[in-house]
Protein backbone atom coordinates (compact mmCIF):
# COMPACT_ATOMS: atom_id res chain seq x y z
CA UNK A 1 0.00 0.00 0.00
CA UNK A 2 1.32 3.38 -0.78
CA UNK A 3 1.30 5.79 2.57
CA UNK A 4 0.87 9.12 2.17
CA UNK A 5 1.94 11.51 5.33
CA UNK A 6 0.62 15.21 5.87
CA UNK A 7 2.92 17.63 8.42
CA UNK A 8 0.74 20.60 9.61
CA UNK A 9 1.40 23.23 13.12
CA UNK A 10 -1.08 20.17 15.00
CA UNK A 11 1.91 17.11 13.91
CA UNK A 12 1.51 14.30 11.73
CA UNK A 13 -1.32 12.20 10.96
CA UNK A 14 -0.50 8.89 9.08
CA UNK A 15 -2.72 6.31 6.97
CA UNK A 16 -1.23 4.12 8.83
CA UNK A 17 0.22 3.33 12.18
CA UNK A 18 2.67 -0.05 11.64
CA UNK A 19 5.67 0.17 14.16
CA UNK A 20 7.96 0.65 11.03
CA UNK A 21 6.55 3.93 10.65
CA UNK A 22 6.54 4.75 14.22
CA UNK A 23 9.97 5.70 14.69
CA UNK A 24 9.76 8.13 11.62
CA UNK A 25 6.86 9.47 13.59
CA UNK A 26 9.04 10.66 16.77
CA UNK A 27 11.82 12.23 14.51
CA UNK A 28 9.32 14.11 12.60
CA UNK A 29 7.79 15.54 16.13
CA UNK A 30 11.09 16.29 17.22
CA UNK A 31 11.76 17.94 13.76
CA UNK A 32 9.25 20.30 13.96
CA UNK A 33 9.63 21.21 17.82
CA UNK A 34 13.18 23.05 16.25
CA UNK A 35 10.57 25.17 13.93
CA UNK A 36 10.12 28.86 14.99
CA UNK A 37 6.25 29.73 15.90
CA UNK A 38 6.01 31.63 12.66
CA UNK A 39 7.12 28.36 11.02
CA UNK A 40 4.93 26.35 13.01
CA UNK A 41 1.80 28.00 11.80
CA UNK A 42 2.52 27.27 7.93
CA UNK A 43 0.75 24.08 6.62
CA UNK A 44 3.49 22.21 4.84
CA UNK A 45 2.49 18.72 2.57
CA UNK A 46 5.28 16.08 2.63
CA UNK A 47 4.09 12.86 0.03
CA UNK A 48 6.85 10.85 0.69
CA UNK A 49 8.85 11.77 4.39
CA UNK A 50 11.36 8.89 3.85
CA UNK A 51 12.50 11.24 0.92
CA UNK A 52 13.33 14.28 3.56
CA UNK A 53 15.63 14.28 6.46
CA UNK A 54 15.11 16.95 9.12
CA UNK A 55 17.22 19.66 6.96
CA UNK A 56 15.10 19.25 3.89
CA UNK A 57 11.77 19.72 6.23
CA UNK A 58 13.58 23.05 7.64
CA UNK A 59 14.71 23.75 4.02
CA UNK A 60 10.33 23.27 3.21
CA UNK A 61 9.87 25.22 6.27
CA UNK A 62 11.69 28.34 5.54
CA UNK A 63 10.74 28.03 1.83
CA UNK A 64 6.58 28.47 3.05
CA UNK A 65 7.68 31.52 4.81
CA UNK A 66 9.74 32.90 3.08
CA UNK A 67 6.79 32.89 0.36
CA UNK A 68 4.32 34.28 3.27
CA UNK A 69 6.78 37.04 4.16
CA UNK A 70 7.01 38.19 0.90
CA UNK A 71 3.46 38.13 0.41
CA UNK A 72 3.17 40.21 3.24
CA UNK A 73 5.71 42.67 1.66
CA UNK A 74 4.06 42.73 -1.54
CA UNK A 75 0.33 44.12 0.40
CA UNK A 76 2.63 46.73 2.65
CA UNK A 77 3.99 47.97 -0.71
CA UNK A 78 0.70 48.50 -2.03
CA UNK A 79 -0.60 49.94 1.17
CA UNK A 80 2.38 52.63 1.12
CA UNK A 81 2.05 53.60 -2.07
CA UNK A 82 -1.99 54.33 -1.47
CA UNK A 83 -0.70 56.06 1.88
CA UNK A 84 1.92 58.20 -0.46
CA UNK A 85 -0.51 59.02 -3.02
CA UNK A 86 -3.10 60.07 -0.08
CA UNK A 87 -0.28 62.21 1.42
CA UNK A 88 0.55 63.72 -2.12
CA UNK A 89 -2.92 64.80 -2.28
CA UNK A 90 -3.28 66.38 0.68
CA UNK A 91 -0.06 68.11 0.57
CA UNK A 92 -1.52 69.49 -2.84
CA UNK A 93 -4.52 71.11 -1.01
CA UNK A 94 -2.55 72.33 1.96
CA UNK A 95 -0.01 74.19 -0.74
CA UNK A 96 -3.10 75.47 -2.79
CA UNK A 97 -5.10 76.82 0.36
CA UNK A 98 -1.90 78.49 1.70
CA UNK A 99 -0.92 79.65 -1.87
CA UNK A 100 -4.36 81.33 -2.04
CA UNK A 101 -4.35 82.37 1.88
CA UNK A 102 -0.78 84.36 0.60
CA UNK A 103 -2.42 85.81 -2.51
CA UNK A 104 -5.08 87.59 -0.32
CA UNK A 105 -2.53 88.96 1.93
CA UNK A 106 0.45 91.30 1.22
CA UNK A 107 2.56 93.76 3.04
CA UNK A 108 4.81 96.18 0.95
CA UNK A 109 7.14 99.06 1.99
CA UNK A 110 5.94 102.17 0.55
CA UNK A 111 8.53 104.65 1.37
CA UNK A 112 11.79 103.91 2.45
CA UNK A 113 14.64 105.98 3.95
CA UNK A 114 18.07 106.20 2.93
CA UNK A 115 19.53 104.74 6.80
CA UNK A 116 20.68 101.35 5.89
CA UNK A 117 22.96 100.91 9.03
CA UNK A 118 20.40 100.29 11.71
CA UNK A 119 20.69 96.96 13.72
CA UNK A 120 17.50 94.77 13.72
CA UNK A 121 15.43 96.20 16.45
CA UNK A 122 13.62 93.74 19.39
CA UNK A 123 11.21 96.57 20.51
CA UNK A 124 8.72 97.62 18.05
CA UNK A 125 6.52 100.68 19.92
CA UNK A 126 3.82 103.18 19.90
CA UNK A 127 5.27 106.71 19.67
CA UNK A 128 3.74 108.70 23.03
CA UNK A 129 2.33 112.06 21.62
CA UNK A 130 4.89 113.43 24.20
CA UNK A 131 7.99 112.06 23.59
CA UNK A 132 10.56 114.08 22.54
CA UNK A 133 11.13 113.64 18.56
CA UNK A 134 13.73 116.13 17.74
CA UNK A 135 16.36 113.25 17.41
CA UNK A 136 13.68 110.85 15.51
CA UNK A 137 14.51 108.92 12.39
CA UNK A 138 12.53 108.10 10.23
CA UNK A 139 12.43 104.97 8.70
CA UNK A 140 10.26 103.38 6.51
CA UNK A 141 6.27 103.58 5.90
CA UNK A 142 4.64 99.91 5.72
CA UNK A 143 1.40 98.95 4.53
CA UNK A 144 -0.13 95.42 5.40
CA UNK A 145 -3.48 94.74 3.51
CA UNK A 146 -5.65 91.75 3.35
CA UNK A 147 -8.20 90.86 0.64
CA UNK A 148 -10.64 90.20 3.23
CA UNK A 149 -12.51 92.92 5.20
CA UNK A 150 -12.89 90.35 8.04
CA UNK A 151 -8.96 90.44 8.33
CA UNK A 152 -8.06 90.44 11.67
CA UNK A 153 -6.22 93.86 13.19
CA UNK A 154 -3.15 91.50 14.87
CA UNK A 155 -2.25 89.56 11.74
CA UNK A 156 -1.66 93.04 9.81
CA UNK A 157 0.08 94.46 12.85
CA UNK A 158 2.92 91.89 13.31
CA UNK A 159 3.18 91.43 9.49
CA UNK A 160 4.33 95.25 9.44
CA UNK A 161 6.64 94.51 12.57
CA UNK A 162 8.19 91.82 11.12
CA UNK A 163 9.51 94.05 8.30
CA UNK A 164 9.65 97.04 10.72
CA UNK A 165 12.17 95.82 12.89
CA UNK A 166 14.63 94.35 10.13
CA UNK A 167 15.00 97.56 8.76
CA UNK A 168 15.91 98.68 12.57
CA UNK A 169 12.54 100.62 13.61
CA UNK A 170 11.71 100.40 16.74
CA UNK A 171 8.38 102.54 16.90
CA UNK A 172 5.68 103.62 14.85
CA UNK A 173 2.52 105.92 14.33
CA UNK A 174 -0.72 104.76 12.78
CA UNK A 175 -0.84 106.60 9.36
CA UNK A 176 -4.11 104.89 7.93
CA UNK A 177 -6.65 102.29 8.43
CA UNK A 178 -9.42 101.15 6.23
CA UNK A 179 -11.72 98.08 6.38
CA UNK A 180 -14.21 97.52 3.41
CA UNK A 181 -14.12 100.27 1.20
CA UNK A 182 -14.29 99.91 -2.68
CA UNK A 183 -12.47 96.52 -2.73
CA UNK A 184 -13.53 95.05 0.38
CA UNK A 185 -10.19 94.81 2.06
CA UNK A 186 -8.33 95.52 5.48
CA UNK A 187 -5.78 97.73 4.82
CA UNK A 188 -3.15 99.27 8.09
CA UNK A 189 -0.47 101.34 7.17
CA UNK A 190 2.03 102.54 9.56
CA UNK A 191 4.90 105.08 9.46
CA UNK A 192 7.95 103.51 11.18
CA UNK A 193 10.68 105.54 13.13
CA UNK A 194 13.97 105.07 14.81
CA UNK A 195 14.90 106.21 18.27
CA UNK A 196 18.45 105.72 20.23
CA UNK A 197 18.15 103.58 23.25
CA UNK A 198 17.94 106.70 25.81
CA UNK A 199 14.85 108.13 23.86
CA UNK A 200 12.90 104.94 23.31
CA UNK A 201 13.32 104.03 26.94
CA UNK A 202 11.88 107.59 28.08
CA UNK A 203 9.05 107.21 25.77
CA UNK A 204 7.86 103.62 26.95
CA UNK A 205 7.95 105.35 30.06
CA UNK A 206 5.59 108.44 28.78
CA UNK A 207 2.56 105.96 28.55
CA UNK A 208 -0.85 106.34 30.43
CA UNK A 209 0.18 104.78 33.79
CA UNK A 210 -2.97 102.87 35.92
CA UNK A 211 -5.62 102.73 33.38
CA UNK A 212 -7.44 99.27 32.08
CA UNK A 213 -8.47 99.14 28.46
CA UNK A 214 -11.67 96.36 27.67
CA UNK A 215 -12.34 94.83 24.42
CA UNK A 216 -15.14 93.11 22.86
CA UNK A 217 -15.49 92.25 19.28
CA UNK A 218 -12.89 93.80 16.52
CA UNK A 219 -15.53 94.27 13.61
CA UNK A 220 -18.01 96.84 14.02
CA UNK A 221 -20.81 94.87 12.41
CA UNK A 222 -20.38 92.58 15.34
CA UNK A 223 -22.13 91.51 18.25
CA UNK A 224 -22.20 93.54 21.22
CA UNK A 225 -20.38 91.94 24.91
CA UNK A 226 -21.22 91.84 27.96
CA UNK A 227 -19.67 92.12 31.29
CA UNK A 228 -19.78 93.56 34.94
CA UNK A 229 -17.61 96.04 36.86
CA UNK A 230 -17.78 96.14 40.53
CA UNK A 231 -21.11 93.98 40.15
CA UNK A 232 -22.65 96.88 37.78
CA UNK A 233 -23.98 95.71 33.97
CA UNK A 234 -22.16 96.81 31.03
CA UNK A 235 -21.93 96.45 27.09
CA UNK A 236 -19.53 96.87 24.66
CA UNK A 237 -20.42 97.87 21.59
CA UNK A 238 -18.34 95.58 18.75
CA UNK A 239 -15.41 97.94 17.29
CA UNK A 240 -15.22 99.76 20.40
CA UNK A 241 -13.17 99.30 23.94
CA UNK A 242 -14.34 100.26 27.19
CA UNK A 243 -11.63 102.23 29.15
CA UNK A 244 -10.82 102.40 33.41
CA UNK A 245 -8.91 104.81 35.38
CA UNK A 246 -7.70 103.23 38.06
CA UNK A 247 -7.85 105.60 41.50
CA UNK A 248 -5.93 104.83 44.97
CA UNK A 249 -7.65 103.29 47.44
CA UNK A 250 -10.10 101.92 44.81
CA UNK A 251 -10.17 98.37 43.85
CA UNK A 252 -11.99 96.97 40.69
CA UNK A 253 -13.58 93.80 40.01
CA UNK A 254 -14.41 92.68 36.03
CA UNK A 255 -16.42 89.84 35.73
CA UNK A 256 -17.80 87.77 32.79
CA UNK A 257 -20.26 85.17 32.37
CA UNK A 258 -21.93 85.18 35.83
CA UNK A 259 -21.50 82.12 38.39
CA UNK A 260 -18.98 79.99 36.11
CA UNK A 261 -17.24 82.98 34.14
CA UNK A 262 -14.08 85.02 35.38
CA UNK A 263 -13.31 87.49 37.24
CA UNK A 264 -10.03 89.88 37.61
CA UNK A 265 -9.84 92.56 40.41
CA UNK A 266 -7.20 95.10 39.66
CA UNK A 267 -6.15 97.91 41.73
CA UNK A 268 -4.10 101.33 41.30
CA UNK A 269 -0.53 101.07 41.80
CA UNK A 270 2.66 103.67 41.26
CA UNK A 271 3.74 103.66 37.18
CA UNK A 272 0.94 100.17 36.65
CA UNK A 273 1.39 99.77 33.26
CA UNK A 274 -1.68 100.29 31.36
CA UNK A 275 -4.05 96.78 31.34
CA UNK A 276 -5.49 95.29 27.93
CA UNK A 277 -8.46 93.03 28.58
CA UNK A 278 -10.53 90.91 26.30
CA UNK A 279 -13.82 89.64 26.29
CA UNK A 280 -14.18 87.15 23.24
CA UNK A 281 -10.52 86.28 22.15
CA UNK A 282 -10.39 89.08 20.23
CA UNK A 283 -6.26 90.14 19.89
CA UNK A 284 -5.17 86.77 20.82
CA UNK A 285 -4.98 85.11 17.11
CA UNK A 286 -1.31 86.08 16.08
CA UNK A 287 0.23 85.03 19.78
CA UNK A 288 2.25 83.06 17.88
CA UNK A 289 3.83 85.73 16.04
CA UNK A 290 4.13 87.83 19.24
CA UNK A 291 7.74 88.40 20.64
CA UNK A 292 8.45 86.72 23.58
CA UNK A 293 6.64 89.36 26.05
CA UNK A 294 3.92 89.54 23.81
CA UNK A 295 2.28 86.01 25.59
CA UNK A 296 -1.48 86.68 26.85
CA UNK A 297 -2.90 84.65 29.38
CA UNK A 298 -6.54 83.61 30.26
CA UNK A 299 -8.45 83.36 33.00
CA UNK A 300 -11.84 81.39 31.63
CA UNK A 301 -13.68 84.23 29.79
CA UNK A 302 -11.49 86.95 30.06
CA UNK A 303 -8.16 86.65 28.49
CA UNK A 304 -5.05 89.53 28.97
CA UNK A 305 -2.72 90.38 26.11
CA UNK A 306 0.37 91.61 27.39
CA UNK A 307 2.20 92.89 24.19
CA UNK A 308 1.13 96.43 25.18
CA UNK A 309 2.21 98.02 21.80
CA UNK A 310 -0.27 95.78 20.00
CA UNK A 311 -2.96 97.33 23.12
CA UNK A 312 -1.86 100.66 22.57
CA UNK A 313 -2.38 100.55 18.91
CA UNK A 314 -5.94 98.90 19.36
CA UNK A 315 -6.71 101.95 21.31
CA UNK A 316 -5.85 104.27 18.02
CA UNK A 317 -7.37 102.37 15.75
CA UNK A 318 -10.82 101.23 17.19
CA UNK A 319 -13.29 104.00 19.34
CA UNK A 320 -13.54 104.94 22.74
CA UNK A 321 -16.98 103.41 24.01
CA UNK A 322 -17.29 105.20 27.50
CA UNK A 323 -16.08 108.05 28.97
CA UNK A 324 -12.95 108.28 31.11
CA UNK A 325 -14.95 109.35 34.84
CA UNK A 326 -18.23 106.67 34.11
CA UNK A 327 -18.04 103.55 34.61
Amino acid sequence: MKRTFYISTLGLCCCNNHTTEKTAYTNTVDTLQTISIDKQQLNIYIKDKSQHDQTDLLELCDQKLSTHRQSQRQLWKKLNRKLISFMKFLIFILTAFLTLNLYSQSVDILLKSEISNLPESEVFTTLEPITDTSEIKFVATISAKDKNKKSNIEFLFFEIRKEATKMGANCFKVKSFQRGGEKNETILILDCYFLDESTIKKNIENREKNVVYIFGREREDDNSTSFKINGVEKEIKSGTFYKIILKPNEKIKISKGGITGASVVLNWEKNKEPIFLSLSGFGLASLDKQPANGIGFTSGSIDRIINKSFGLLLTKLLKQGNDDNLY
